[in-house]
């Protein structure tokens, strides 16, 4: 792929879109006409992980970009981002190295603590502190990039743990690792340590700037 100073990517709807008119009736006839310009147009084609945030008809994160995957050869393919909380760090380090392989190295792995907690409640799933969280969260990605390089792989944390796992084919190159959250005590030091890029929601342009200082701060810190 040419490299360029700035790369254009497209995340399409994963459900209801209002302001595209995207509904559940005409969603995949819809989907299909935009990824087809979209994959010839930008660098990157992205799937949301949310399971029903904003509406009620939503599709799964993984499952459409899987789909994308087989369809589109070209862009790089991106998930924006993944929840911790949904899938063990175990799984999601073979389900990634998998698609890694069946992609020809094309996936972006954005990973991330999780937030809205009515999501979280209506799938049953626990909903600790942000604090736990994000020390969950920091786990998951040990496991992740011991898992693309150990085999077998060996984790034993506060929240998780692993024995013995196998997971080949190991990834190579090792998908570029997105990590997602503005928490500038905690979340930003996780980014500054274990990611390729950062991932945040749309900010005010004099918060964005204190929040990389802060990142560059943690960066300095650990010696990257």
């Amino acid at each position: 792929m040419t490299k360029h100073l700035m790369d254009f990517g497209y995340n399409p709807p994963c459900g209801e879109r209002g302001y595209e008119a995207i509904t559940p009736r005409n969603y995949l006839y819809d989907l299909h006409r935009a990824l087809d310009v979209a994959s010839q147009s930008f660098s990157s084609i992205w799937s949301s992980d949310h399971l029903n945030y904003a509406s009620e008809f939503r599709v799964e994160c993984w499952t459409m970009l899987t789909w994308m995957a087989a369809r589109y050869p070209g862009p790089m393919l991106g998930t924006v981002v993944m929840c911790n909380s949904f899938r063990s760090p175990s799984l999601l380090a073979k389900m990634s190295a998998s698609l890694q392989e069946m992609s020809t190295g094309r996936l972006i792995l954005g990973y991330g603590a999780g937030w809205y907690e009515d999501e979280y409640r209506s799938y049953g799933f626990d909903y600790p502190s942000a604090g736990v969280r994000v020390d969950m969260f920091e786990e998951g990605v040990q496991i992740i990039k011991k898992m693309w390089v150990d085999s077998p792989a060996n984790f034993r944390g506060k929240y998780y743990h692993i024995d013995n796992v196998y997971c080949e084919p190991r990834p190579d190159p090792q998908p570029v690792l997105m990590l997602g959250g503005g928490g500038e005590r905690k979340t930003l030091r996780v980014v500054a340590q274990y990611a390729d890029w950062w991932n945040d929601v749309m900010r005010p342009i004099p918060d964005l700037s204190r929040k990389l200082e802060i990142l560059k701060q943690h960066c300095e810190a650990v010696g990257r």
